[in-house]
């Protein structure tokens, strides 16, 4: 019971001014996002690494830069891919699991791309990402370029997709 005898009342709790909150944000070291983490600008990111838009739910992340024509697959095993507002990025990745529907790679599993597949009609899926050059899915699974191989003016050009091979 309160004061004036009312059981029960809602407590309500009052915002602080956002000029407060950004003065506490601005004074205060939160850290350097790693790679993988939201972002808002540059800065938030960790030396190296790039605050990057993407379409997910995420919103922009920390990634590394890359070249795709020279490296399509980055050394953690994510896929070089073109940002939606900047340089390619090693593409860290959304949640959609090898075989998902997608309408774009970046709501992939690291590692995946999302390719219409032979057989599948309209609808793309996520697959497992290959080097064209030196491919390597294993398991009768072949590397399907998706550019115009040897072509340094697609950034797809070495980029791959591991598929059942059309002969067999």
């Amino acid at each position: 019971m309160d004061a004036r005898g009312r059981v029960g009342y809602p407590v309500l709790v009052r915002a602080a001014p956002p000029l407060l909150l950004f003065g506490l944000l601005a004074c205060s070291d939160l850290g350097r996002a790693e790679l993988g983490e939201g972002c808002l600008v540059q800065a938030d990111c960790d030396d190296g690494a790039l605050c990057v838009g993407t379409s997910t739910e995420r919103g922009a992340l920390c990634m590394l830069s890359c070249a795709p024509f020279e490296t399509p697959l980055c050394d953690d095993g994510s896929v070089c891919l073109p940002s939606l507002d900047g340089p390619p990025v090693c593409f860290l990745g959304g949640e959609a699991a090898e075989g998902a529907s997608c309408l774009t790679s970046d709501v992939c599993e690291p590692g995946l791309v999302c390719v219409a597949l032979p057989g599948e009609g309209e609808v793309s899926r996520c697959a497992r990402a290959c080097d064209a050059r030196s491919p390597s899915c294993g398991g009768g699974l072949a590397c399907v370029p998706l550019g115009d191989a040897g072509d340094p003016a697609d950034p797809s050009a070495n980029l791959g997709f591991c598929a059942i091979p059309e002969d067999g």
